[in-house]
């Protein structure tokens, strides 16, 4: 099981710091094209679920591209839409990372 260091629900008492005790239960699955099973999290004090995407840098993008490679690429004086060319994926999409 995952260890949360908060509730992502601002109203909630767990937000600004949770407990020393587990305070997020496991309820479900859901699927993603990009990630596959994702684990989903009841908060016990709240009620409000959550998912292990919500605290990813990953969370809104539906295609996994490797940072390490687009700074490789920046550093190398790549520009965005040659970069775009080259992995097949839209200027808007690198611009957004």
């Amino acid at each position: 099981m995952h260890w949360f260091a908060f509730c992502p629900n601002p109203g909630c008492a767990y937000h600004k710091a949770a407990p020393d005790r587990p305070w997020a239960w496991a309820t479900g699955w859901y699927a993603t094209k990009a990630f596959g099973k994702v684990r989903r999290y009841r908060c016990s004090c709240c009620g409000k679920s959550f998912s292990t995407q919500t605290f990813s840098t990953h969370y809104y993008l539906k295609r996994i591209l490797s940072y390490r490679e687009l700074l490789y690429r920046l550093a190398a004086g790549e520009s965005l839409r040659g970069m775009s060319r080259s992995l097949g994926c839209s200027l808007s999409l690198l611009a957004n990372r």
